[in-house]
């Protein structure tokens, strides 16, 4: 498959890596990581091809709850920690910020999963597509993703088991 197929190998591989189906392509890929499960991981998807730049999309929470979100770092935070995601973010109760979180912020965020021993995924798909509609709109938007994508995979570096893939 191509790149949207890829992410999506990626989270079955590690949403419940214990229990993967006996097919060849799971053995070609133990085989290729020496042999290893992969960690079992909290996943967050940026699928940007379903986040309206109007109205937003549906998010759920890890308890299973839902909420409607437009930008995309509070649908991270909203995936990875529901309402405790929000706080971290200061979004609780009010309006979601426009302004990009910064790096200490993003790295409370990335670190949530570890809570309950998990590694932390975060999957981006069609990312252009919504910043061009963005950015078309309101040139400011151009900055805050920017800032959004640096301080993201700078705070990844930094958090143990914690890994982006972007397409």
């Amino acid at each position: 498959g191509g790149k949207t197929h890829s992410l999506i190998n990626l989270y079955h591989l590690v949403n419940d890596p214990e229990h993967l189906p006996d097919l060849p392509a799971v053995h070609e890929f133990r085989q290729h990581a020496g042999g290893m499960v992969p960690p079992k991981a909290h996943i967050a998807v940026l699928a940007f091809d379903k986040l309206d730049p109007v109205t937003g999309m549906d998010v759920r929470a890890p308890d299973g709850t839902t909420a409607r979100f437009r930008y995309p770092w509070t649908v991270l935070a909203y995936q990875l920690g529901g309402q405790e995601g929000l706080s971290i973010l200061g979004s609780v109760g009010g309006p979601e910020r426009e302004e990009p979180p910064f790096t200490n912020v993003l790295e409370d965020l990335l670190r949530l999963p570890s809570q309950n021993g998990l590694a932390t995924l975060v999957l981006i798909d069609e990312v252009l597509m919504w910043a061009r509609t963005k950015i078309g709109a309101e040139p400011v938007w151009r900055h805050r993703l920017q800032d959004f994508f640096q301080c993201l995979t700078q705070a990844a570096a930094k958090v143990g088991r914690c890994a982006i893939v972007a397409s």
